[in-house]
């Protein structure tokens, strides 16, 4: 075999092994670091408190009320760091940046739409990028109200960080409506 046939097939097996390897889907994912978490929730028609809560990565936490009767209302504590790489793995573990923007616009989350249901919006923000879905929690997979895997995660994601932050706490103290 000739050297350039031989430097040819060469270059062949070295092209398919890169691809085979970019093409993996059981490579492990790293986490590219975060700076912050924000979780937003918006007035119903029911009792719903609206507020926005950032978490930060050195642990801050600050609340604050969406209520126009109580505008300005807000309240700041802190967690341990590691709750917040707790809450960052998980958005990457139940795939976040892979769910649509706007939940409410595709149709195989939202097949059935209800009204009067408040919106969630989790956005997270990584050095260069923004990750930020906004859940219609007025969407389901049909009309007996289930939600799809994927939604499901998401809402006990956003859930899971109420609770982190001990969201309930200062929910008490915001007007209703």
């Amino acid at each position: 075999m000739s050297w350039s046939l031989r430097a040819v097939a060469g270059f062949c097996l070295v092209l398919t092994a890169c691809h085979q390897a970019t093409q993996r889907s059981d490579a492990p994912v790293v986490a590219t670091r975060a700076d912050s978490l924000v979780l937003e929730r918006t007035r119903c028609f029911g009792a719903c408190p609206a507020y926005r809560l950032r978490l930060r990565a050195d642990g801050h936490v600050a609340f604050t009320s969406l209520v126009p009767r109580d505008s300005g209302l807000t309240f700041v504590d802190s967690m341990a760091p590691e709750k917040f790489t707790w809450l960052v793995q998980r958005a990457d573990r139940i795939g976040i940046a892979k769910l649509p923007p706007v939940v409410a616009q595709d149709t195989l989350l939202c097949a059935v739409r209800g009204t009067d249901h408040p919106t969630v919006t989790v956005s997270l923000f990584r050095p260069g990028a923004v990750t930020r879905v906004e859940d219609y929690r007025g969407c389901y997979a049909g009309s007996n109200l289930a939600v799809v895997g994927a939604l499901a995660r998401l809402r006990t994601f956003t859930g899971q960080i109420d609770s982190v932050a001990r969201t309930s706490r200062w929910t008490a103290h915001v007007t209703r409506q």
